[in-house]
């Protein structure tokens, strides 16, 4: 879970290299289609860095709060939050965001799905109900 802290600690400081340092090599960037303007899907430190500039571009401010870290089945953990965006016309954004980092055995970030909301981030990392975070 260091990771994951880490890696959204610096997507919110705007560090793209301390992001990276959080993902293996052939990372699968997984977008939750909320956001115009990105793919579905991005491959590798490369297609990180891609994301990261088709979809900050928009953004004069981009911050991810962790509410929950939820550890679900197979190295699945779910992350329940909240982003909050200024939006390059001055028009603010919130809205809750709920994500899947799925970690190798040496707790190396492998693969990221987003969600639009928390349920579809737990559901997807088999967290048993009774575990869910109160919303």
């Amino acid at each position: 879970m260091r990771r994951i802290r880490g890696g959204l600690g610096a997507w919110s400081d705007g560090d793209l290299e301390g992001a990276l340092e959080n993902l293996r090599p052939e990372i699968e960037f997984v977008t939750s289609g909320v956001f115009l303007g990105v793919e579905p899907v991005y491959h590798g430190h490369e297609g990180f860095r891609q994301f990261w500039h088709d979809f900050r571009d928009t953004w004069e401010q981009i911050r991810v709060e962790i509410r929950d870290i939820v550890e679900g089945e197979q190295r699945h953990y779910a992350v329940v939050g909240q982003f909050h965006a200024m939006g390059r016309d001055g028009i603010g954004v919130e809205r809750p965001v709920g994500m899947v980092f799925v970690a190798t055995a040496d707790d190396e970030i492998r693969r990221i799905e987003s969600y639009a909301t928390w349920e579809g981030a737990l559901e997807a990392a088999r967290v048993p109900a009774a575990a869910w975070p109160a919303s």
